[in-house]
Order: structure tokens, then C-alpha cells, then sequence
């Protein structure tokens, strides 16, 4: 993997980013290639044998690599961009993996346009208070006296869906002025401790839930994280080499998901969320867990040989509530016990001359009407077909809703109140009027 370390000089000694990407080498075969933005930077990182070479920033290529660590947030001091944010994009969308480290609270607010203007592909945000101030976190209980740095536990951060498998083996991360972020779209990678509050302007504005001071999205074939806490300098990570660990994790995680897609897209071009999780020809055999349910049928019952608007809302239910959850994928035309049907023998049930198009539309239709959202099934709900064993099997992909989806239709078809389900292991659960309103501020982060 050929990684670019942009790193950043504070005028600090050793802010140089040079533990980390020690600790990388030790974590697994990277190429390190750093460059640097000043002479001393420079300097200082001619003297480590840990980067293969040193560049001016001026002479950097972004396409000559694989991932992207910004180390100090997006900018100079001068609030340039270090790489035009246009590259950015353009290089996460065709297969580059970035971070962007150590968006404290300074970094949040002078960098606040860059990190809007970011925002098209990150759709995620610091949460500003009053005036240009980035609501922040504290946690008493986990922070140092003497450095003022905090340890998040990850046995304690409410993480989901894949990003939790880069926390494997890490203890706890150390990280300085941690903010919180707004996540509108994308995958929380780390939170505070269940002790943390969040201040705005030094008083307590949110307590007793967990929020992101991290996230990723997967925009293209590539993916890009906003970090928005101190987590590269020197000092901590020569404290806390969990930081380096998690660092890795999440690049490896970056790049097998991004192979894994080009290798389900035969390299045609980009896909987004959802994501595959592995080949389609694979997924009939699979458990049915909390990403994946099979339904012989979507409307049609065989014995009666006519619709049945109970089998519809199955559907309905199912795909709202991988949309309400961390997405999944949904098989028509695969029975419970795994034996291929296909679809082709509902066309004539769903309108007349009915073909595997007209079919696909139809479905999205319905979905629309079932849960009155076209954004979220425009935005988030995707349709492909694969012929197996001579039958054709419809593969809906649910990505993670940025927002609530509810299901209006009840058993009969009719319309009904609002509904509200969420997918929990290998099964759909309808919530209660009084869960629904925790579950949305815990999950969605919605303001």
C-alpha cells in the first residue's frame, strides 16, 4: 500500500507525525512516503529512517497513492488548502482511501469552509454551537490531569456494522480536544465513553449518550474519515500505540472494501453504499443475520396462485428496517430454505406485460408509497438481478438512512399510522411509540 503522510508543523518539536508511522511499519508492510510542508518539517523527517523519502508539499501527486493521512486538519496556517478539496474527491471517488486527522476544536473553526466544502462527499460535519464554536467533549472520569488528553474505551463507544471489526484488539485510543461531529450520512468509527458530556462554550449541553468524534463514508470505490480529535502527535501516540493500531486497522479495512468492490463491479466503475459484503452468487448460502433476509416471494402466493398484500409488507418492513439500522440486503426469489425460485413467475402479478424492468419499477413504487419517503429509497435503496440456477433473483440493497423511515401499510394494503422498524440480529422488530424517539437521537444524531 503506498500511503502519503502530509504532515503538518506547529512550530512544536517532533509534531511530525513520526511515532505514527513508526508504528505503522510495526503494524503491517505499508509503504510510507511523507510529505512534508515545511524545512523543518523537512528536516525532521530526513533524520527518521522511518519514511522511504521526503517531498515538497508543492511537488505531491495524490494519484501516485493508494491512501491519504492529513495530519493537522485541511489547511496551512494561512487557511489554503494543503490539497485542493476538488482533489480530495476526485481521488476518494476513483478507489483513495483518506483521513483527515486531528479536526480539534482550532482546526474546526479555522477550517470551517474547507470542512463544509468537504462535506458534499463526507456528509459529515463538527457540530457548531453559537458563532463559528464546535461543540466539544469531556469525559472527567478518562481524562489525564497532567496532559488533559482522554481515553475512549472502545468496549464502551457505541460503534455499528463494520467499522466495530477495526476496534478488535484496541483497548482504548488517547486523544486531545475532542469535538463532536454531526454525521448526516456515512459510519460512525468512534464515540466518547458512556461518563462523556458535551459542552458548548464550557457548559453541558448533552449527557448520558455517546456521540461520534469520528466518521467514514464511502463515496465512489474509496472512502474518506474525519477524525475530529488530536490523535497523531507524537507524544500521544508514543503514550497510547492503540492509536496507531486503530489507524491501521481502519486503512486495511479501507482498502479490502474497496478491492472487494471492484471485484464485484468487474471494474466498470464506482459503486456506493450499500456495500458488498461478498459475491452475490455467495449470498443464498448465507445465514440470514443482520444484514440479510431471503423471501421466496414479494407479492405473489404460490398455493393461491394470487397477490397477497401480507407477503408486500414483508417487503416493506424489511427494507425500512435495514434502512433504520446499518443497512442489509434483501433476496427475492430465494425461499427459507435456500432453494432458488426466482422471481420471473410474479411479473404477470405485478402489472400486465410485466418484465424484469417493469418489475424493478414497480418495487420501487411500492416502496415509495409504503413508507411516503422517495429520498430516503432514491437515495439509499438500490435494485440488481442475477441469474441463478436459471432463475432470476432480484438483490435489494439497503444502505444506512440518514434519517427516520416509517412504513404506513398494514396487512391489507391499506393505508395505516406510522410505523417504525428496525432490524436487530436476524430479525425485523416493530418499536414501541415510546423507543422510537431514544432510538432516533442515539442513532441518527438528527438536529
Amino acid at each position: 500500500m503506498r500511503v502519503l503522510y502530509l504532515a503538518h508543523n506547529f512550530g512544536g518539536d517532533g509534531f511530525t507525525g513520526r511515532s505514527l508511522v513508526r508504528h505503522l511499519a510495526s503494524e503491517n508492510s505499508l509503504l510510507r512516503r511523507v510529505a512534508a510542508v515545511s524545512m523543518d518539517t523537512a528536516d525532521a523527517w530526513a533524520r527518521s529512517p522511518y519514511a522511504n523519502e521526503v517531498i515538497a508539499a508543492e511537488d505531491v501527486t495524490v494519484s501516485e497513492y493508494d491512501a491519504l493521512i492529513l495530519e493537522g486538519g485541511l489547511s496551512f496556517s494561512d487557511g489554503e488548502p494543503r490539497i485542493p478539496i476538488g482533489t480530495i474527491q476526485g481521488f476518494v471517488r476513483s478507489g483513495g482511501q483518506v483521513l483527515v486527522c486531528d479536526v480539534t476544536r482550532q482546526v474546526a473553526r479555522s477550517d470551517r469552509a474547507l470542512l463544509t466544502e468537504l462535506a458534499g462527499i463526507t456528509l459529515a460535519l463538527p457540530e457548531y454551537g453559537r458563532g463559528s464554536f464546535p461543540r466539544y467533549q469531556h469525559d472527567e472520569a478518562a481524562r489525564d490531569p497532567h496532559t488533559g488528553s482522554y481515553s475512549f474505551f472502545a468496549s464502551e463507544m457505541r460503534v455499528e456494522g463494520w467499522p466495530k471489526s477495526a476496534l478488535t484488539g484496541i483497548d482504548h485510543v488517547l486523544v486531545e480536544n475532542p469535538i463532536t461531529l454531526l454525521v448526516q450520512g456515512g459510519d460512525w468509527l468512534a464515540t466518547g465513553n458512556t461518563s462523556t458530556v458535551i459542552l458548548e462554550s464550557d457548559v453541558v449541553v448533552e449527557k448520558g449518550l455517546r456521540f461520534p468524534w469520528a466518521s467514514v463514508r464511502q463515496a465512489g470505490f474509496g472512502h474518506i474519515a474525519i477524525i475530529g480529535a488530536l490523535i497523531t502527535h507524537d507524544t500521544v501516540v508514543d503514550e497510547c500505540p492503540d492509536n496507531a493500531r486503530w489507524i491501521s486497522a481502519l486503512l486495511e479495512k479501507f482498502v479490502l472494501r474497496t478491492q472487494e468492490d471492484r471485484q464485484w463491479s468487474g471494474g466498470k466503475g464506482p459503486t456506493d453504499e450499500p456495500r458488498r459484503q461478498q459475491a452475490i452468487e455467495d449470498l443464498p448460502d448465507r445465514d440470514e443475520d443482520q444484514t440479510l433476509e431471503r423471501k421466496s416471494s414479494a407479492r405473489l402466493d404460490v398455493p393461491e396462485g394470487t397477490n397477497n398484500k401480507s407477503l408486500e409488507l414483508e417487503v416493506f418492513k424489511t427494507a425500512a428496517a435495514f434502512l433504520n439500522a446499518d443497512g442489509g440486503v434483501l433476496l427475492i426469489g430465494v425461499a427459507d430454505d435456500r432453494t432458488i425460485v426466482g422471481v420471473e413467475r410474479e411479473y404477470k402479478t405485478a402489472r400486465p406485460n410485466c418484465d424484469r424492468d417493469a418489475y424493478e419499477r414497480w418495487l420501487l413504487a411500492a416502496l415509495v408509497t409504503a413508507t411516503k419517503n422517495k429520498p430516503a429509497i432514491n437515495l439509499h435503496v438500490s435494485i440488481e438481478w442475477k441469474i441463478i440456477e436459471d432463475h432470476e433473483v432480484c438483490i435489494v440493497r439497503c444502505g444506512r438512512a440518514s434519517a427516520p423511515v416509517f412504513e404506513y401499510v398494514n396487512e391489507a394494503g391499506k393505508p395505516t399510522g406510522a410505523r417504525f422498524y428496525v432490524r436487530q440480529g436476524n430479525a425485523t422488530v416493530l418499536f414501541g411509540v415510546d423507543e422510537v424517539g431514544p432510538y432516533e437521537r442515539e442513532h441518527f444524531r438528527q438536529r
